[in-house]
């Protein structure tokens, strides 16, 4: 799709919106939609200092202090 047809869609969406013309669900498939296609321009980042790094044992929620 152009850059000009997504514009015009993004318009249409909003101005249903601000008319409160769309049912949950659809605003639910739209949400989807959207953060299906940011994800796709999203290049995951690892941090170098994460690999193989240990968890220490008594950290069993998750949630430790500082070291």
């Amino acid at each position: 799709m152009d850059k000009e047809v997504k514009q015009e869609v993004l318009r249409t969406v909003k101005r249903c919106i601000d008319n409160d013309m769309l049912q949950d669900d659809t605003i639910k498939e739209i949400n989807s939609l959207l953060i299906e296609d940011l994800s796709g321009q999203i290049e995951p980042k690892i941090n170098p200092d994460d690999l193989g790094r240990e968890v220490d044992p008594s950290c069993e929620s998750g949630i430790c202090g500082a070291r």
